[in-house]
């Protein structure tokens, strides 16, 4: 090696030595740094500020340290040496706006509101063109609950921009925080003027304090104002009109926009769509009866004639309401009216004229339901059913016949062909869980009724686990039957036929073998189940004096109590719906929410509760 050589070779040594020197204080400064922050994190704030004033003191201006020893002052309440320690660096660093912000919250503990205020203001004049410093500024201020201050800031901000709307979102949402909705409306109307494809954002926002007192009408007048300027407020103004369910006007509106726009009635059928799922079933109707009577070649008209006779049809439902809906068994006797009979021409109008295919459908199957549900009548109710499967077996409506048909072939005794049908829902690809565990249970229960137990098992093991699913719940009660009690198939096959009696409403039948199977303590299971089912036959019976002393039976049951809940629930709604008695019906559900807070009927239970202290007296 030449003299050259050992020259470069010593130069790259001490180069090398020199970046160790230099690296190796600032890696010990960011261990130190990151044991402080392990110390205040466990709460032990001294031994924290310690560590923190120590490294503070070695690099002062650095960022990441003075705001972390500020934080530990503030913590500590040491509001002087935060004040200092943020001064000096505001002195070396005067551009620096966290600083600022961090500055005026420590004024503002000292309960130096106006010192606060400065020093926040002086952050913003820092660059007053920046919209970023004024945002930077108002989350201190924020953090501090000052709204007044926060929107005065933001107003300053924005009167600077180029965009008058940047803060107008932030300005409404504190601008309601204070009860300002007359403001906060006011900005919401600032976006729409400027930027109107908003409004579905803004729809989302102002939907979060229209529930306050007086926001409705603060808003409304204030979006009156605005209602001649663009469209798009006509459209806000009718949502809002929506929300305070002033619908005669929302419905107004909607049709002036209707005949300035589109003109082919789509707003007002997606108005009476909205009525229907909310069950306005009068403004519904008039919304549907005007699209069919001044948009006759809309393409919307078939779906307006459906929606128009399914409106009619639950108001008679809600008319010939049955009394005995709280049962889990009743015998649903046929509606001795004609008033069904009109909906059934309107949707014979529709299928006659020949309209889309799928309104087609749906009319069809309303008819059937009507025919099956209302007049008890299965066979016309059958042969819709039959035909719309036959017609478009891809569709939804066509799985729904085949639930439907299943039911009546039970009724009938035609358990095969029932399995067969609920089996094609089965292996569909439809996406609605719900129709698909119920399939999957009537499935497995055609086979219990059959005596086929380990089939009836197997497919029960299928059946989502959702335990919100009331057919998960049953396929686990069944599964649990089945394998608790296989060893004594014979009362099995006699509780199984029994079942089945009570699913085709057969229940003078079924009560009786029930009953049997319900006085042989030596079942165990069975034997409490059947208490149950009993109870339930005679509830269907209206037999309520039984059902009671049945249910009693159960909950009064120590050594076996898998039913309690479910035998509680049922016995409230016995004394409530059934011998009229509001106090014990009341107590019995208090039972429920005391001893059982995790079962799955404590929100029925709490719902029956409120109409119970509704209807009640001296509960």
């Amino acid at each position: 090696m030449n003299i050259r050589e050992k020259i470069l070779l010593i130069i790259l040594f001490l180069f090398v030595v020199a970046n160790i020197n230099i690296a190796q204080p600032e890696k010990n400064l960011q261990n130190k740094f990151m044991l402080a922050q392990s110390y205040e994190q466990s709460g032990q704030i001294e031994k924290a500020k310690s560590i923190y004033e120590e490294i503070y003191n070695i690099e002062p201006t650095n960022i990441q340290y003075v705001y972390a020893l500020n934080g530990v002052y503030v913590k500590l309440k040491e509001y002087e040496s935060s004040v200092k320690l943020l001064e000096k660096y505001i002195v070396h660093s005067p551009m620096e706006i966290e600083a600022y912000g961090f500055l005026g919250s420590t004024y503002y503990l000292m309960d130096d509101t106006e010192k606060a205020f400065s020093t926040w203001d002086k952050g913003t004049q820092l660059n007053s063109n920046s919209i970023v410093g004024y945002r930077v500024i108002v989350n201190y201020i924020l953090e501090n609950r000052l709204f007044d201050k926060a929107i005065e800031i933001l107003n300053k901000g924005a009167k600077v921009s180029n965009d008058p709307t940047i803060f107008s979102f932030d300005l409404a949402r504190l601008y309601s925080m204070t009860m300002n909705f007359s403001a906060a409306a006011e900005e919401y109307c600032k976006i729409l003027s400027h930027r109107p494809e908003q409004i579905e954002a803004v729809k989302r926002e102002i939907i979060k304090y229209l529930t306050k007192t007086d926001a409705i009408e603060q808003t409304i007048k204030q979006v009156e104002e605005y209602s001649e300027d663009k469209p798009v407020f006509l459209e806000f103004l009718s949502y809002i009109y929506i929300q305070a369910e002033y619908f005669d006007k929302a419905f107004e509106i909607i049709k002036e926009i209707e005949n300035n726009t589109t003109k082919n009635g789509s707003r007002i059928y997606n108005f009476a769509e909205e009525m229907y799922r909310q069950n306005y079933f009068e403004m519904a109707s008039i919304s549907y009866e005007y699209l069919i009577n001044n948009y006759p070649n809309s393409t919307f008209y078939a779906a307006a004639k459906i929606g128009y006779a399914k409106t009619y049809e639950a108001t008679l439902d809600q008319k010939y309401s049955n009394d005995d809906f709280w049962k889990p068994y009743f015998l649903q006797q046929p509606i001795l009216t004609d008033e069904y009979s009109k909906i059934i021409n309107i949707y014979n109008e529709i299928i006659e004229r020949q309209l889309v295919s799928e309104p087609i459908i749906e009319a069809k199957y309303r008819i059937g339901i009507i025919n099956y549900e209302k007049y008890n009548n299965y066979q016309e109710a059958s042969e819709k059913f039959k035909d719309i499967i036959t017609t478009l077996p891809s569709s939804n409506f066509a799985l729904l016949s085949y639930s439907k048909l299943a039911e009546i072939l039970i009724l009938n005794n035609e358990l095969d062909t029932a399995f067969s049908y609920y089996g094609k829902i089965v292996k569909s690809n439809t996406n609605q869980a719900d129709l698909k565990n119920s399939s999957l249970f009537y499935q497995a229960k055609i086979k219990f009724w059959q005596g086929e137990f380990k089939q009836s098992l197997e497919l029960l093991k299928n059946i989502t686990k959702n335990l919100s699913d009331d057919y998960a719940n049953n396929a686990i009660e069944l599964s649990i039957l089945i394998n608790t009690v296989k060893g004594d198939s014979l009362n099995l096959a006699e509780y199984s036929k029994a079942d089945l009696l009570a699913e085709q409403n057969k229940f003078q039948e079924a009560v009786e073998k029930f009953r049997v199977l319900s006085i042989n303590s030596k079942l165990f299971l069975i034997n409490t189940l059947s208490k149950y089912k009993y109870a339930e036959m005679c509830i269907a019976l209206s037999n309520y004096p039984a059902a009671i002393q049945s249910l009693e039976d159960i909950v009064n049951n120590e050594s076996f109590n898998i039913l309690n809940d479910k035998a509680l629930y049922l016995l409230a709604n016995t004394y409530f719906y059934g011998i009229k008695d509001n106090d014990k019906a009341f107590t019995t559900c208090k039972k429920i929410l005391e001893f059982y807070p995790n079962s799955l009927y404590v929100e029925k239970t709490r719902s029956l509760i409120t109409i119970i202290q509704n209807k009640g007296e001296n509960i």
